[in-house]
């Protein structure tokens, strides 16, 4: 099993790099920097630039799980740095929540040498496919020390996590239910004006129709994905409590 990241993420951060480290760009093309009432912008940018860069760097971790010969293997590729582990030799886990626009769970690993490794859902796709190894083969703690939860305390963390799952869930859902909304109007609006002024209409505007409807669907799918995934765990609850 290996971790997987997002290519939602990998495409945000590319679009930001881009973006923020342009004047970089426009050096290098022989463009020069901006004037002189641009440099703080210009600043602002690079700051922006060099800022993600070294998070990406920094933070960016690959986890991969051999059940055959019980390790666990932590990597920071960007930095070159790897860890293995056999399973014994990790002390336990416990969840962070970060808050957010849209609020993501992380889950942090303690090693018995000290080591602390962190992965979330905003970069990692798979995070409920690893949460569910780890309840299988470590131990559930909590707090910044990580320390050990008798049962009625670890019912109480699953408790929550589940219900964070839920509420980040519905969260998702309402965003991407605007998103739909909001490509609908505007494809109608832009389809209308493409049927009036036919003559106006240009290649350009049909890639956006095109991209939009592409949303729209994406955003319907995934409601449609999200509200079975809820119906799921609420049946879950439901036979939990019988």
């Amino acid at each position: 099993m290996r971790s997987k990241l997002r290519p939602l993420a990998i495409g945000l951060f590319t679009v930001l790099l881009a973006i923020s480290g342009s004047p970089i760009l426009l050096y290098f093309w022989g463009e020069g920097f901006p004037e002189t009432k641009d440099k703080v912008f210009v600043i602002i940018l690079l700051l922006l630039f060099f800022g993600l860069l070294g998070y990406i760097i920094w933070f960016t971790l690959l986890i991969r799980v051999d059940k055959s010969s019980e390790r666990i293997t932590f990597t920071y590729p960007f930095r070159c740095k790897r860890r293995t582990y056999h399973f014994n030799e990790v002390y336990g886990f416990r969840f962070r929540y970060l808050r957010g626009r849209i609020d993501y769970k992380a889950i942090q690993f303690k090693t018995l040498d000290g080591r602390k490794f962190i992965i979330s859902d905003f970069e990692t796709t798979n995070l409920r496919e690893i949460e569910q190894f780890c309840f299988a083969n470590y131990t559930l703690l909590a707090g910044k020390t990580f320390r050990q939860l008798d049962e009625a305390e670890k019912l109480e963390e699953i408790n929550k996590s589940r219900q964070f799952d839920i509420s980040q869930a519905k969260g998702v859902r309402f965003s991407l239910y605007i998103t739909a909304f909001l490509m609908i109007v505007w494809a109608a609006a832009l389809t209308y004006g493409m049927l009036t002024k036919p003559a106006a209409s240009s290649a350009k505007e049909v890639v956006i129709l095109v991209l939009m409807v592409f949303l729209c669907t994406f955003s319907v799918l995934r409601i449609n994905k999200i509200n079975k995934q809820l119906k799921s765990k609420a049946e879950y609850a439901g036979n939990e409590q019988s």
